[in-house]
């Protein structure tokens, strides 16, 4: 199988871990090839089993390191996973700018889990500050596009706006 197809075979899974975690010892060293040719998919995968641990050790580093080499190429995917490694502090400390710009990165390409992942830091307000209006814009616009959750999330923000009046 190709890179092209492992990528879409990875992608029609409903349980991509369990997936990864049976082809990924035989194929991770062509993966592991083709990412350091520059395959953005292969890049993905490579992260992915590196993130999960699918094909043994976890290594939350390399990890990144494959995701962002993948956003440099423009995969929402791996921007949205390399803001959420970064906001795990898979280089030491929490970089929560750096998992922002990878979020908002996705967002603007119509990513939706992007947004999503913005959504959340500005309704939580822990890592950056709280930002109710802005807040609910996003969960509105996820809700019309039929984001889960969105609209339990609308509809926190929006009672939360209406209690600070």
């Amino acid at each position: 199988m190709s890179i092209e197809q492992d990528f879409d075979q990875y992608n029609a899974q409903f349980d991509r871990v369990e997936w990864l975690k049976g082809v990924a010892p035989g194929k991770m060293g062509a993966w592991e090839a083709s990412a350091a040719g520059g395959d953005m998919r292969a890049q993905f995968l490579c992260a992915k089993v590196l993130q999960t641990g699918a094909a043994g050790e976890t290594d939350l580093r390399r990890a990144l390191f494959f995701y962002e080499k993948a956003a440099e190429q423009g995969l929402g995917a791996a921007m949205v996973n390399a803001g959420r490694l970064l906001m795990q502090g898979a280089r030491g400390d929490k970089d929560v700018e750096g998992a922002m710009g990878y979020y908002q990165s996705a967002a603007d390409m119509g990513y939706s889990s992007g947004l999503y992942n913005i959504g959340l830091l500005l309704t939580e307000g822990r890592e950056v500050p709280k930002d109710l209006p802005r807040a609910l814009e996003i969960w509105t616009q996820l809700e019309r596009e039929g984001a889960k959750g969105a609209a339990q999330y609308r509809k926190q923000v929006w009672e939360q706006l209406i209690g600070q009046e």
